[in-house]
């Protein structure tokens, strides 16, 4: 959370992976941090600018390595 909270900024690029499609999704944040009880269970969010997806399998054995193990469950 200290890293969510103090590190990331607007402008950084992030990056979440979705097991259930085998796809990274690769977004910008665009706004400083903030906190709401009023949208979702997620308290602490930022916005982010989503600009594509990238298929796991399309990545290269040493990308895939360095993002880590795809565990299906």
């Amino acid at each position: 959370m200290y890293r969510f909270l103090n590190e990331f900024k607007k402008g950084d690029c992030v990056l979440t992976y979705n097991p259930s499609e085998r796809t990274y999704s690769i977004g910008e944040i665009v706004s400083d941090y903030k906190f709401t009880d009023q949208l979702s269970e997620y308290f602490h969010m930022r916005d982010i600018k989503w600009i594509g997806k990238v298929q796991r399998d399309d990545l290269s054995t040493s990308a895939k390595n360095t993002l880590g193990v795809d565990n299906p469950g």
